[in-house]
This record gives structure tokens, C-alpha cells and sequence, in this order.
């Protein structure tokens, strides 16, 4: 019977869930674990004992350690998951969500010992809409990952407890150590076995609180590191002030928000508006925090009578404790993957009340699968309408704007979708909104200086950039934003000092070292240019603006060798279309002063596409066309070539290029390519 249930619950929450598996949005973070990872997205197995090693100090993602979901994602990509390609991902997180319903199935099946009612609530949970979030969002992996191996671990203990064997028990430690490594809200789950000890295994007692302290230990090893890494990578900031004395407040607020999404999940979305305010004449918040109590109460007077109560409500309350206020983290303070756990908890209840109601007459049972039937149906029909909303970012930010029209975040992800489609202005807009409405939200600082800077106002780019470092000095976006205003200031010392500090967050960031040695390259620093972007290749081999810099770097260095070739080389192939190195190699080619070196036809091939490319509106790129055809002996194309390339020249307002190009074009008159005079250090 328990494997057919296992197999029948597979099969409902995988087809309800399936259009998942099509969705392609981006949301909030999944730049930081996905697109911009530069671990994540060149999988191995050192980057996978990067992740293990970071414990103190997470350099890949700011925030608290999870290892083990940091690798599945990583493992994701090595079967070809991309921004573009998240189908990948999307098949681990649902069948990492079926196997958590599996595993709920057989916990509320050794509680209980009624495998149909366990069935019914495990698929509750399985169906509910408020799992969408966290299977959908693929930087959610963290969620799905660490519910799936909670609910491992409280299944395997409550066997443990039911029939004995070492084994189980150590799987159950084993189970909980891996769950904790995927994301540290599972840290709370020894006190959720002592709620079910106390019902309904009534075996609660001294011996078996003391029976748990292995969970007990790792919990406490789980909390600090979390503390400890999140501080040092991120932002965790205690309540304070007025903020510790509305605590009751916030904490209730939440609790009965929740509550209510989970009794009626309508407008679903990763951002809602804020609640409050927070203050003892607010009707609202009073009314929360009398709900709050009232219910707990009850809870602590029934517990003996009435223990299901108790079970049910304390399971909720654990399972969403760590984001009920206490701390500061993120900005998110509302959010459906919260939820993710305390689901579970709910159907404790329910499969106690399902199999009461499975003693009784055909009629009730009849009734309560009919009930169940009606629930389980609008459940899966919800999910599906909130998958929906997922099939793309766009529709997905442009529905979480219309839940939450007031909430920054909101309008600053609608933008982040609108820079991938370049709609720049649309873009700027947005995020100037979201500034508006919480002028302290470092993150909407940051972007409207990356739109304001690709507009060219750089006034307001560079206010906005100030402001987000110092509204957060330790962010790594902020401080690489502010490099790029510098730089477009003409300020590469400040670039460099901006750099290195976002390189101490995350020093995994190859562009970003790239940025650096090209500001260190202008100040004349070519050896510690050199050692940047050598260290960006180190971390991400092959990256094309990593050997641009490299064989740019050599040529400035020693002149055009074949290292410095192999590395242009390496870029054209990696983007055949990107201009710069295009343009540089066919230049050499054609024109170094070494025979071995050059190579006439591609020089030409390259650059009569590097000129097609610029539209023949560049001066530079038909001077190395010009240049290339030279080479070729076509001497007449040569000059032709030439006196367009010296008339946009002229109309660039380069006059030094324009000189340059007349001295070229009296060589090809006389019927002799054109040379680079040997690189002093050559010489």
C-alpha cells in the first residue's frame, strides 16, 4: 500500500506541477545564483568544494551558507541549465518538491498508521499554491531542497521511534546535517519532534528530549555559522529602537498573513505590500497580535484535551519564526517560500482529523473524500493559474506590480526585465519609482545609476551610486556600479579603490576583475593588470573579455606574439561578433612587423566583418581594412578604403587618426603594405 500511495502521489503532483517544467522567469536574486555565477555556471568539482569551504564568509552569494544547493544548481548546469535553458533546473526543484510530498506521505503515515488519510493531507500540502514560488523560482532551490530532506529527516525518526534500529536513526541525523547545508530553516526541526512526541506519539518525556541532542548540536552549529556568515557576506541586523518594541506586533501580523494565504491563496506573488503600521493604536496590528495570543492560548489550555491544536499551531509558528522580524537580512519580508514548511504542519492536523473521521460511518467517509476531493482539485486548478504567471519575467514582475504597486522591489525587478530587453528608458522609469517610493533601498540607488549611466547622464548616475554605497558599503553591486560611474567619469583611481572592495565580497567576479586591471592598465600599472586578469582567467577559463584583456595587455607589453594571439583568438571564437578583439586581431595580422605572425587572407576576412559589423561607420575598423587588403596586394581597394575611412576620421574629430591614415595611404601608392614599426621590448 505505501509504495502504490507513493507512486499515486508522484504522479498527481508531478502532473499538476508539470507546466512548470516550461517556465522561463527570472526573479530577484537568480543573476546572483545563476546568470552571474561564475562557479555555478563553470561546474566542477573544485567550485564545489568552494562552496563546502566558504562557511565563515560566503563569496559567491552574499548571505547565509548553503553548499548543497549551491552544487545542485551547479550539477544543474552541467545538463545544460541556463537563463536561457532553465528547463534544468525546473525538473530538480519539482522532483525535489514530489519527493518532499513523498516523504510527508510516509511521516504522517508512521504517525498516524492510516495511509489513505496521510495520502489525502500529503497531497494537500503537494498541491497547495504556496509551493509555486519556491519549485518555479530557480534561485529557490535552497526551499525545495531543504524541505525535501526535512521532511526525510522527520519521517526517518519518527520510524526510528516507532520501530527501533540504529540505522534509521542515523539517517535521520544524517538527513537533517544535509538539509541544514541546502538552507537553515530546517534549523528549528528538533523542537518540531518534540511537538509530535507529544502527539500523536505521546511519548514526550526527559528521556526523549534527551534523545535528540545530536539535532539539538547540529541546530546549534547551523545557527551560528548562519549568524556568523550573513553578518560577515551580507546584512543581519537585530530589531532595534522603536522596531524590538513592535516585535509582537510585526511577529503577529505576519503569522496571521500567513495564515491567511494558507486558508485562501489568492494574488499570489514574491513581493506583496508591506504590512503596518507597526503601533499599539493600530486596529489592525492590535487585532493581530489578539489573534495571535488567543490562539495560543487555546493551544497551551487544550494541549492535553485537545493536543492537535498545539501540534498544528506550534509546528506553524517554528516553521516561520526566522522570518517573523527578529532580524533584518533582506528586504523580502513577505514572501510564499516561507511558507514552504509550516504547510507541513497544517496537515498534521488535518491527517488526525481525516483518519478520526475514516472511523466513522461510510457516510462521513464518503462526505470527507468528497470535501477533499473539491480541495484537492482547487488546489491544483490555483497552482496552475499562479505557474501562469511564471511563463515569462515580464508577465511575472508586471503581475507582482499589480499586487504590490506600492513596494519598491516591485517596480526595481520590473526594470531589471526591462534592461534584458533593453528598453532602457521604460527601464529608468521603473527604477526611479522604486527609489521614490524607499529613497533607503540601496537597490533601486544602484539602478537607476546603471540607467541613468547607459543614458549618459552621469550627474544622476553618479548621485545614485553614492547613495547606494552608502546606504551599503559592503555590496558588491553597489560598489561595481560605482566603479562604472568612475570610470565614465575618467576617474580610474576611484574605479580601482571601488573594484577592490567589491572583489573582497566576491572575489569570484572575473568580470569585474577584468574591470579592474583595464583601470589599472590606464594608470600605467601594467603588472598588476597582468595578475588581475590572469586571476579572472583562473576563475572562469575562456571568459572573452578575460583573454581580449590578456592579449591586449601582451601586445602593450612585448609587442604581437603568438600568446598574445592565441588569446584574441580565443575571444573571436568565443563571441565571432564582438568588435574590439575582432578588429585587433585582423589589425596584427595584417600588419605585424613579424612574417611568422601574419596571416593576409583572415586579416582580410576579419575585417570585412569587423567592417561589416560597424556599418563601414568606423574610421578604426576600415583603417584595418584598409590595412588587410593592402596586404593582400590589393593596393587600389586599399586606398579607396582608405580615403572613406580618413573622411569619417575627420568627422569623428580625430585628427591624430586622420594623419595617421594619410601617412598609410602614401604607402599604399607606392604598392608597400603597411608595417608596425618591432615593439621595443623585442627589439
Amino acid at each position: 500500500m505505501g509504495l502504490v500511495a507513493s507512486l499515486l502521489v508522484a504522479l498527481v503532483v508531478g502532473a499538476a506541477f508539470a507546466p512548470v517544467l516550461d517556465t522561463r522567469a527570472l526573479s530577484l536574486d537568480d543573476d546572483d545564483y545563476i546568470t552571474h555565477n561564475e562557479l555555478v555556471t563553470r561546474p566542477s568539482a573544485a567550485h564545489a568544494a568552494q562552496f563546502f569551504r566558504e562557511a565563515a564568509r560566503p563569496t559567491t552569494v552574499g548571505g547565509y551558507w548553503m553548499p548543497l544547493s549551491m552544487t545542485s544548481l551547479m550539477l544543474d548546469v552541467a545538463q545544460g541549465g541556463r537563463a536561457s535553458n532553465p528547463a534544468p533546473f525546473h525538473r530538480t526543484s519539482l522532483a525535489l518538491h514530489v519527493g518532499a510530498t513523498v516523504a510527508l506521505f510516509w511521516l504522517l503515515a508512521l504517525l498516524f498508521g492510516a495511509p489513505l488519510p496521510a495520502l489525502l493531507a500529503a497531497l494537500v500540502f503537494g498541491l497547495h499554491p504556496l509551493a509555486v514560488e519556491p519549485v518555479a523560482w530557480i534561485g529557490e532551490r535552497k526551499t525545495v531542497l531543504a524541505g525535501a530532506l526535512t521532511l526525510c529527516a522527520a519521517a526517518m525518526h519518527v520510524a526510528w521511534a516507532r520501530y527501533g534500529g540504529p540505522w534509521r536513526r542515523v539517517a535521520s541525523w544524517v538527513a537533517f546535517a544535509l538539509a541544514l547545508l541546502a538552507k537553515p530553516t530546517a534549523t528549528l526541526l528538533p523542537l518540531m519532534l518534540l511537538l509530535v512526541d507529544h502527539w500523536p506519539l505521546r511519548r514526550l518525556s526527559k528521556r526523549t528530549i534527551a534523545e535528540k541532542w545530536p539535532f539539538f548540536l547540529l541546530a546549534a552549529a547551523s545557527a551560528a555559522i548562519t549568524l556568523i556568515s550573513h553578518a560577515r557576506s551580507a546584512t543581519l541586523d537585530l530589531a532595534s529602537g522603536s522596531d524590538r518594541m513592535t516585535l509582537p506586533l510585526q511577529a503577529s501580523a505576519r503569522l496571521v498573513f500567513y495564515a491567511g494565504k494558507l486558508l485562501w491563496p489568492g494574488a499570489l506573488s514574491c513581493v506583496y505590500p508591506r504590512l503596518g503600521p507597526y503601533t499599539w493604536t493600530s486596529p489592525e496590528a492590535l487585532g493581530a497580535l489578539f489573534a495571535v495570543v488567543a490562539m495560543s492560548a487555546l493551544a497551551v489550555l487544550w494541549a492535553r484535551r485537545r493536543p492537535a491544536l498545539l501540534v498544528g499551531w506550534g509546528w506553524f509558528v517554528l516553521a516561520l519564526a526566522p522570518v517573523l522580524g527578529w532580524f533584518d537580512y533582506s528586504w523580502v519580508t513577505l514572501s510564499d517560500k516561507y511558507c514552504y514548511l509550516a504547510i507541513a504542519g497544517v496537515t498534521i492536523v488535518l491527517t488526525g482529523a481525516l483518519a478520526a473521521a475514516w472511523r466513522q460511518t461510510a457516510a462521513w467517509r464518503m462526505a470527507t473524500a468528497g470535501l477533499l476531493g473539491a480541495l484537492l482539485f482547487a488546489e491544483a486548478a490555483t497552482s496552475r493559474a499562479a505557474i501562469a504567471h511564471w511563463s515569462d519575467s515580464l508577465t511575472l514582475w508586471t503581475h507582482i506590480t499589480a499586487v504590490a504597486p506600492n513596494e519598491p522591489g516591485a517596480h526595481s525587478g520590473l526594470g531589471a526585465v526591462l534592461v534584458r530587453e533593453q528598453r532602457w528608458p521604460e527601464a529608468r522609469i521603473a527604477f526611479e519609482r522604486a527609489a521614490a517610493l524607499d529613497p533607503r533601498f540601496w537597490v533601486a540607488q544602484v539602478n537607476v545609476s546603471l540607467a541613468a549611466l547607459q543614458m549618459g547622464d552621469l550627474p544622476v548616475a553618479e548621485a545614485a551610486a553614492t547613495r547606494a554605497v552608502t546606504l551599503m558599503p559592503r555590496g558588491a553591486d553597489a560598489l561595481v556600479q560605482a566603479a562604472a560611474v568612475a570610470q565614465a567619469a575618467n576617474r580610474p583611481a576611484d574605479a580601482e579603490q571601488y573594484l577592490r572592495r567589491a572583489l573582497e565580497v566576491h572575489p569570484f567576479d572575473a568580470p569585474a576583475r577584468v574591470t579592474l586591471a583595464q583601470m589599472l592598465e590606464v594608470q600605467g600599472k601594467l603588472d598588476e593588470s597582468m595578475i588581475e586578469v590572469r586571476r579572472a582567467l583562473q576563475i572562469h577559463p575562456g571568459l572573452p573579455l578575460a583573454e581580449f584583456g590578456l592579449g591586449h595587455l601582451l601586445i602593450a607589453r612585448q609587442g604581437f606574439s603568438a600568446e598574445a594571439r592565441a588569446h584574441l583568438e580565443a575571444a573571436v571564437r568565443a563571441q565571432p561578433d564582438w568588435l574590439p578583439p575582432l578588429n585587433e586581431l585582423a589589425w596584427w595580422l595584417a600588419a605585424s612587423p613579424d612574417s611568422a605572425l601574419r596571416d593576409p587572407a583572415r586579416a582580410l576576412t576579419l575585417a570585412t566583418h569587423a567592417s561589416q559589423l560597424a556599418g563601414d561607420s568606423s574610421a578604426a575598423v576600415l583603417d584595418t581594412r584598409a590595412v588587410a587588403e593592402a596586404g593582400m596586394g590589393r593596393f587600389d581597394d586599399a586606398m579607396s578604403t582608405t580615403r572613406i575611412a580618413i573622411e569619417r576620421a575627420h568627422r569623428e574629430g580625430d585628427g591624430a587618426l586622420a594623419r595617421a591614415l594619410i601617412e598609410r595611404q602614401a604607402s599604399f601608392a607606392r604598392r608597400r603594405p603597411w608595417r608596425e614599426p618591432p615593439h621595443p621590448a623585442t627589439r
